[in-house]
């Protein structure tokens, strides 16, 4: 057999779009779209997005979960005419109204109840909710963005809205009914031209979000004898929806810097994966920002583009929802398991304030068909470590377990193309179009070939593809369509392995 293998993946790295693409390592990829990276180091097509019913309202929101001392669950929803309503996944039932002409941004449950924080711009204050009593508005209620359950209270930051944007207040001892706002309050660092955007209880303390900051709250006694403490003066956090918690760690965006913190010490978490702004919907949207935690994984929305953290890998791919425009907001998980997929699901908002619908995701294939879309993984690009002389590549192949077809380019990159006049002078390309003399025009030489791999019994094969070529550098794409049930999916991809020897040297002075 002529030639060497050469194996290319596992890509347990998974996505490097910061370095150069042929300085990357071995085991990461330019582009990884719909992929998760399984601990063994291969690709594993994403779970699908699930719409759920839209009779929840336009802009629908998830703004928490509510569990009844008899074990009904509760997705607690709000949508853009500000009805907040319950929703019953398990049995299907249809949306029940809890209040209207209410704003709200987050709930908490305490003593088997509901509790509602509105706004500081709701036109109705806040309250209480359980499915037999109904709801309670409390006039006295403290509004705010943002709340925790802390040592027995309940904690409302003020948030931008209010004209104490720095202030947090606090209920009576478990007694989340009983404020007292004239006293029962104490501001952070007030007047530094930031606002408290979200608060959360962990470790021991509540972790206070500013607009670029960060403190931390504790007391012993009293909260009105408390000590703010500052543990980050120049990282706060996106929004309010931009916190997650896993296995010990705070998981924060603060600007396009994904943060992990341990003991307040953060460490940036997607410096080999700077969030940027590749793709963006004209919408109305209720925030650009979410963080949130889908099984191992950390799902990170910058606008409209989602960073998948892998949380036991530590890789990232990209999932893109454009076959079906979804436009999911921060996950919640659902207390009890799914009984027909037999595992957890999670449930989303929607951040477009135009769409109807909400959304679920589960962990697994689907036996129903959810949502159609594509899966990619562009290599880097290789010079085999020879970068002064040119190879010739015999065959190529994929490791593979797919049930839909599989497209497969291979793509050498070229400097010089032999150039016609014919391809100059064909009346469309414009003299503001050329490059330079060597290089004119980008003309792409990618070999593409597809094969269906079909096996609906999902049995590990090697596909072999003859095509043979002559190259300098050379990268790898492998492609397909699934559509998130077993019939299709999931889709796995294991390695890649090329057969190649050295050629001739380079001979022109750029190559």
């Amino acid at each position: 057999m002529p030639g060497s293998p050469v194996l290319v993946g596992p890509f347990s790295g998974g996505l490097n779009t910061y370095s150069e693409p042929t300085q990357i390592a071995d085991t990461e990829a330019v582009e990884l779209f719909n992929f998760d990276i399984d601990l063994d180091g291969s690709l594993v097509s994403r779970p699908p997005l699930v719409t759920m019913p839209s009779n929840a309202g336009p802009g629908c929101n998830v703004v928490g979960i509510f569990t009844t001392s008899t074990g009904t669950n509760y997705v607690i929803l709000i949508d853009t005419a500000n009805n907040l309503k319950a929703y019953d996944v398990t049995s299907g039932s249809a949306v029940y109204t809890i209040a209207t002409n209410i704003q709200c941004l987050i709930t908490v449950q305490y003593l088997n109840k509901l509790w509602v924080v509105a706004t500081p711009n709701s036109a109705n204050p806040g309250g209480s909710w359980d499915p037999v009593g109904g709801f309670t508005a409390i006039a006295g209620m403290a509004r705010g963005n943002s709340a925790a359950i802390y040592q027995e209270r309940l904690f409302i930051s003020a948030g931008p809205q209010s004209t104490n944007p720095a202030r947090i207040n606090f209920s009576g001892p478990a007694n989340f009914g009983s404020w007292t706002p004239g006293t029962d309050f104490f501001d952070v660092n007030n007047g530094d031209g930031q606002a408290i955007i979200r608060i959360a209880s962990f470790g021991g303390r509540i972790g206070i979000y500013k607009t670029r900051s960060t403190y931390t709250f504790a007391y012993d006694a009293s909260p009105t004898k408390g000590k703010s403490e500052l543990v980050a003066a120049n990282i706060g956090i996106a929004s309010q929806y931009c916190y997650a918690e896993f296995e010990g760690n705070i998981y924060i965006l603060f600007g396009n810097v994904l943060y992990a913190i341990n003991n307040w010490n953060w460490t940036p978490v997607n410096i080999k994966v700077p969030f940027v702004v590749y793709n963006f919907k004209a919408r109305a949207t209720s925030n650009d920002f979410s963080v949130s935690i889908v099984g191992n994984r950390l799902i990170c929305r910058y606008y409209d583009n989602f960073y998948v953290y892998n949380l036991r890998t530590q890789a990232f791919s990209i999932w893109r929802f454009t076959t079906a425009d979804y436009a999911p907001n921060a996950f919640f998980r659902y207390p009890t398991i799914d009984p027909i997929e037999n595992t957890y699901f999670y449930v989303a908002g929607n951040y477009d304030n135009a769409k109807i619908s909400w959304y679920r995701i589960t962990d697994t294939p689907l036996s129903s068909t959810p949502e159609t879309f594509t899966v990619s993984i562009v290599t880097k690009t290789y010079d085999y470590k020879v970068p002064y002389t040119f190879k010739r590549m015999f065959w190529w192949g994929a490791d593979i377990l797919s049930k839909t077809p599989v497209t497969y380019v291979v793509h050498p990159t070229v400097y010089n193309i032999p150039i016609k006049w014919s391809q100059i002078s064909n009346g469309t390309t414009k003299w503001s179009q050329l490059q330079t003399w060597a290089k004119p025009l980008n003309i792409s030489i990618d070999v593409t070939d597809s094969t269906d791999s079909s096996n609906p019994s999902g049995t590990r094969t090697f596909v072999k593809l003859l095509k043979g070529l002559r190259f300098r550098q050379v990268s790898f794409k492998v492609s397909s369509t699934v559509n998130g049930t077993l019939a299709t999916g999931p889709l796995k991809l294991f390695s890649l392995t090329a057969v190649t020897s050295s050629k001739a040297l380079v001979s022109k002075k750029i190559s």
